[in-house]
């Protein structure tokens, strides 16, 4: 099914050969890096539509609609699109416009509960001017290259430009092995509740309960949080609130030094902690943000905290990645606290991902493994589609190399390819803190390689008579 393009002698066998059975080779056999297989646009187009905007790497609480529009993300979706509208470029304008709208339409209603994207209306219409887009440039080029834009053919020059993307995506998913690892935190500063011990971080309101556990491990937070269990029943180093306590922003309180340090051996020892609490704000107009709860020196310097910021929440953690500050990248949420009206907040960090979970629904969350990565999305928002691409051209360049010369040749090539890539990335260990970590980039990997299977599949039938022309 696939036959390989051979030296010159090599054709000029094969033409003799073919003679003999009333068949005569295409030129374009006859050139030593072409190979007569051809893999399909269409598929690729939508792949990089799906895996790069329709697979999460992990759920929120759902938010409506944005009806802003981000001048940069319009420009991403329009070039999102385009490849499926150079696909398209042979329909009608009808047909085409109808695929886009439908197509993004289900994409933003589903990113509305992912984290790292959001639904737009303007997305869906950038959505659509792509494919418009690359239907325009598609019939313009099929013009000039008289309908050969139904695949591209995979020599030794496609699969070398291959291998050096995908060294490019390797290099953008290295990282510090410690950057994302709770690290530099100071024993000489104190947990303080209800502001900074500057004072200038006021916080108002009451804190019902509250209780800070070291560890990966939580249980159920509000119920431990709520509860009063004893000291022995929860983890070494934990903390509970004996009492709810009020601030009216004039006030701090202070934990007992012995407190904080225990807290901090453990969660440092743990790489883990949450902080697990029920609030009543006082009003939602304080900023700062205004400290609920905060083991720091000064607004400047800190182990965590945790504030208001308005009707939002922010979590904040000290790592390597994130500097002293903590301060970029941090978990924030949309607007949920509303004014006397208590909140159950857990705000978390398990050693890669910091989250905040209000009356138990996600809504805050960044990603601090992903923070020192050369393009911090491609290990973590974007990394199924980075994954899916690395397996791609891991089997375009096991194709363009091996020149399989029959279907189970091909097979065979794209499934060691494939491998190849699930193998490293799983060594890599890419994507920390998303969903199907650790097996997750391997496995995209994998299917990304499937893809180009399929494709050349497909066009196998297409392929054979362009190399080949029979007599009768």
């Amino acid at each position: 099914m696939f036959l390989a393009g051979r030296e010159d002698g090599a054709a000029k066998a094969l033409v003799l050969r073919g003679n003999s059975l009333g068949v005569t080779a295409h030129p374009m056999a006859m050139t030593g890096d072409t190979a007569c297989v051809r893999v399909r646009l269409a598929p690729l187009a939508v792949a990089i539509i799906v895996f790069g905007t329709a697979i999460p790497v992990e759920l929120r609480a759902p938010v409506a609609w944005s009806l802003q529009a981000d001048p940069r993300d319009v420009l991403v979706n329009v070039l999102l699109y385009m490849p499926l509208g150079l696909c398209l470029s042979k329909r009608s304008i009808a047909a085409s416009a109808s695929i886009g709208v439908v197509l993004s339409t289900l994409i933003e209603i589903l990113q509305m509960s992912y984290f790292g994207r959001h639904g737009a209306l303007f997305d869906v219409v950038a959505n659509v001017l792509g494919v418009y887009a690359g239907m325009i440039a598609g019939r313009w080029l099929d013009r000039r290259h008289r309908g050969r834009l139904a695949g591209v053919d995979v020599g030794r020059r496609v699969a070398l430009l291959a291998i050096v993307a995908a060294v490019a995506l390797g290099v953008a998913w290295q990282r510090p092995a410690t950057s994302h690892r709770i690290a530099g935190w100071d024993a000489r500063y104190d947990v303080l509740l209800g502001n900074e011990r500057t004072l200038d971080r006021p916080w108002r309101g009451t804190i019902s309960s509250l209780a800070l556990i070291p560890g990966r491990d939580i249980g159920a937070p509000p119920t431990v949080a709520s509860s009063g269990l004893p000291d022995e029943h929860l983890p070494a180093g934990a903390f509970v609130l004996a009492e709810p306590v009020s601030f009216d922003g004039a006030g701090v309180k202070r934990l007992l030094p012995e407190v904080s340090r225990r807290f901090m051996a453990s969660a440092v020892h743990h790489d883990a902690f949450a902080i697990v609490t029920t609030i009543v704000p006082a009003d939602v107009a304080q900023d700062g943000p205004a400290r609920i709860v905060s083991y720091s020196f000064d607004p400047y310097h800190r182990n965590f905290d945790l504030g208001q910021a308005g009707s939002r929440l922010v979590f904040r953690v000290r790592t390597t990645a994130t500097g002293p500050n903590g301060a970029y990248p941090r978990a924030e949420t949309p607007a949920v606290l509303a004014q006397g009206r208590a909140a159950t907040i857990v705000a978390s960090f398990d050693g890669a991902v910091s989250r905040i979970h209000v009356d138990g629904r996600a809504h805050g969350r960044a990603n601090l493994a992903a923070a020192d990565c050369a393009i911090p999305t491609l290990c973590d928002t974007d990394l199924p589609l980075a994954a899916v691409l690395f397996g791609y051209l891991a089997a375009i360049a096991a194709v363009g190399f091996g020149r399989p010369r029959s279907r189970s040749h091909g097979i065979l090539l794209v499934a060691a390819a494939s491998l190849a890539a699930a193998a490293l990335l799983r060594v890599l260990d890419v994507g920390g803190g998303v969903l199907l970590h650790g097996w997750g980039a391997p496995l995209f990997a994998v299917l990304g390689a499937a893809l180009l299977l399929c494709d050349m599949r497909a066009c196998a039938a297409r392929c054979r008579p362009s190399a080949i022309t029979r007599h009768g």
